[in-house]
Parts: C-alpha cells; sequence; structure tokens
C-alpha cells in the first residue's frame, strides 16, 4: 500500500489554519467529527478532479481523514510529484458545501491542499514483520473498517463510536441522555490473520435543548420551580406543566413570529428563574448553573446557517439586556448607543421574552460576546465529562458508562 501524506489548509483574510490540528488517533467530539467530515469532502473532490493521478476507483483508496491517505499499489499515478490544488465555494456542490460550512465562520473562505507519496505499508513479504509496519497495517485496517461510520450520523471517539440517529436508552434527567454505542478493537495476528473485538458501551450526552430549558431544570434540581411537575428518575420524559401550554398561546411577538422550533421550555417556570435572579435569590445556585453549563456548543437561533455560527458558552454575564449597553457604528457620523434588549427589537425584529435573565457569555479577553439566553440552544452529539454529570447519571448509570476524564 502506497502511503500519502495530504495537508491541508483553510484560509481567509489573514487566516491560515492548518485543518489536521488536533486531529490526533483518539481526539472526538462535534467539532473535531464536522473536522473530519469536511476533510473527508475536500479529499474525494481532488480525487475526482484528477483521475489521471488517482483513477477512477475510489474503492483503492482509504482516508483518516485528518493527513493520510493509503492507496492500492498501483492506484496512484502521481509518483513524487507532490499534488497542489487550492478549492473554494464555487468547486463543491450545494450538499458537499453543506457539510464543509460546519467548520467555517467567513464567506471568503478557501483551501489549499497538497498531496505527495511518503512510503509504504507491507501487508506481505520480508518487509510485513517489522514491527512499526505491523502497527500501521494495523491502523490502516482500523480506517478501512470505519469509513462507514465516517458520515454526520456518528459520533467517533479513537474506537469507540455512537450513533446519532438511533433512539436514546434512556434520559436520567431533563438536560442529559444515555446513548448506545461501541469500541471496536484490531490486532494482527499470527501469519497475517485478523482480529477484531467489538465491545458495547453507554455514553451520557447532552440532550439537544434549548438553553432557557437546560437553565430551568438545573435550577429545579436544585431548589424546585411552584408548579413544575416531579422528574422521577431515569423517565424517558417528564411531564409538562399545563398552565405552560397556555401561557405560550399568550406569548405573541409584537413584530414577528419566530417559532423556528416548538417551545421545549415552561415560560411560568423561565419568568421564576428570572425572578429568582433579578432578585438574586440562590446565588450559590446560579453559580452552580453557571458552572454546568460551561464548555457547552450552543447555535445561536437567529443566525442564518451559511455557515458556523456557534458558540462556546463560557459563562453567565452580571448583566442582563436591559442594562448592558454597547455602541452601534462606532466612529461613522450615526454612531449610537444602544441596549441589547433595543437592538434585538429594532434590528433583529425580534421582542425578548425575558431580558431580565443573564446574558450568555462566550469568548475570552477583549473579544467576549454576549448572547439573550432565550435565543441559543445547545447543539446535539456533546458528551458529557465525567466532572459534568448530574448526580442521577452518576448514581443511576456511572458503574455501567464509559467516558473519558478530561
Amino acid at each position: 500500500m502506497v502511503r500519502l501524506c495530504m495537508d491541508t489548509h483553510l484560509c481567509g483574510g489573514k487566516v491560515k489554519i492548518k485543518l489536521s490540528d488536533g486531529l490526533t488517533s483518539v481526539s472526538g467530539g462535534l467539532n473535531t467529527t464536522d473536522k473530519r467530515l469536511a476533510l473527508r469532502v475536500i479529499f474525494r473532490k481532488i480525487v475526482s478532479r484528477h483521475p489521471e493521478i488517482f483513477g477512477t476507483d475510489l474503492l483503492k483508496y482509504t482516508f483518516d481523514c485528518a493527513t493520510t491517505i493509503y492507496a492500492v499499489d498501483g492506484a496512484f499515478k502521481g509518483g513524487n510529484d507532490k499534488l497542489e490544488e487550492t478549492l473554494r465555494k464555487e468547486d463543491f456542490k450545494d450538499e458537499e458545501w453543506s457539510q464543509i460550512s460546519r467548520i467555517i465562520r467567513r464567506q471568503a473562505t478557501y483551501f489549499k491542499v497538497a498531496i505527495s507519496a511518503n512510503g509504504y505499508v507491507y501487508t506481505r513479504g520480508s518487509d510485513f514483520e517489522a514491527v512499526k509496519n505491523r502497527q500501521e497495517l494495523t491502523r490502516l485496517i482500523e480506517i478501512a473498517s470505519s469509513e462507514v461510520l465516517n458520515t454526520p450520523d456518528f459520533l467517533q471517539y479513537g474506537s469507540q463510536t455512537f450513533p446519532l440517529k438511533t433512539r436514546v436508552t434512556n434520559k436520567p434527567d431533563e438536560t442529559s441522555e444515555i446513548r448506545m454505542g461501541f469500541d471496536k478493537g484490531v490486532r494482527l495476528l499470527d501469519k497475517g490473520d485478523i482480529a477484531m473485538s467489538i465491545d458495547n458501551k453507554q455514553s451520557p450526552f447532552y440532550s439537544a435543548t434549548s438553553v432557557l430549558k437546560f437553565v430551568t431544570s438545573k435550577y429545579g434540581e436544585h431548589v424546585g420551580i411552584p408548579g413544575a411537575a416531579p422528574q422521577r428518575r431515569g423517565d424517558q420524559r417528564g411531564r409538562e406543566d399545563p398552565r405552560g401550554q397556555r401561557n405560550r398561546s399568550r406569548s405573541r411577538s409584537p413584530r414577528r413570529e419566530h417559532q423556528e422550533t416548538p417551545l421545549d421550555y415552561d415560560i411560568g417556570q423561565v419568568n421564576h428563574v428570572m425572578n429568582a435572579f433579578t432578585s438574586k435569590r440562590d446565588p450559590a445556585v446560579f453559580r452552580a448553573i453557571e458552572e454546568a453549563i460551561k464548555g457547552i456548543f450552543a447555535e445561536p437561533i437567529h443566525l442564518p446557517k451559511t455557515h458556523n455560527h456557534n458558540i462556546v458558552i463560557t459563562g453567565f454575564a452580571k448583566t442582563n439586556a436591559k442594562n448592558t449597553y454597547f455602541k452601534l457604528n462606532e466612529g461613522q457620523e450615526n454612531e449610537a448607543t444602544i441596549n441589547v434588549e433595543d437592538y434585538f427589537f429594532q434590528h433583529r425584529e425580534r421582542r425578548l421574552q425575558f431580558p431580565l435573565l443573564p446574558l450568555i457569555k462566550t469568548g475570552k479577553g477583549n473579544r467576549k460576546t454576549y448572547f439573550p439566553m432565550e435565543l441559543l440552544k445547545i447543539v446535539p452529539g456533546q458528551r458529557i465529562k465525567a466532572q459534568k454529570m448530574s448526580t442521577v447519571v452518576v448514581r443511576e448509570y456511572g458503574s455501567n458508562l464509559w467516558y473519558q476524564v478530561e
């Protein structure tokens, strides 16, 4: 097998990022999966554009979705020459760009790709028995036997894989779910035989809820909310306060209806939490909720989906949408100072329902950005770290779960 190296850089303005950075053999998670799938699209595009080098049979290649390509001996016609290519949005089909757009944050983005041969892996002969060769051949087999999993329907963490579209095993609380997956191991035996083992695994993930649902549920876990239905341990779904349905029907925006997805939270419970925050009740509880939500990826529901707007939540602001001001058109003749609530009403045609809740922070230092809590939803497919698991998850499922302490 011929080994090829593929270096891919994302470029735009003064930005140049090597996409394979951080993609180790044991890395995993949402961002890593999106990067790997984007690199897979780019690899396939390069192959299809150069049949004189790669031929037309993609099955003669396997790619680790990072930097290494393996080709059946004789399939690659590039010799020792380096192939260099620049790819832009117009070079991709809409469905291909849809996957790539998940890793970019600006429209004027392009990719610089360089591919060259840099060695061999042997499946027989005198070179086969070398320790380094057997180690790399094992990795090659792991990569080739996992290619079917390189789709948005699966999350991979090294040798562990968790399907995203299968039914969840259980929901121990309103903000988490248990998913079934598997751990795959490959070994080379004597005489070149291959042994593969598959072991079932369970792991906790965050439920794909609104941030409001997450916050009210965590608040209820600590102190309870009047009128909220009691949650049963390990229940598949919690009961909903019927008063929330009546409240929802009366909660209409005066400017425009913005109901991208059905509400998953109870308006009365959100108001209870908002009142607790403004009256500075239970400060320790809000600190605990803030700690629980830190590090979670969230999607702003008011921004277009043309490219990735996901944020990493870094905490709660000490201010809310009413008392947080910033400058619009700074340095220009029409410069104005406006608060967050008025900005969304005047420029986004959205009246915030809960302007007194703390704003969500993202970024660090001078690059901090603030979002209203009600305009964020938790991105699906995020595994819960051991130190972030609720007591219900630990008590009922901890001994049977696979997770990585990070």
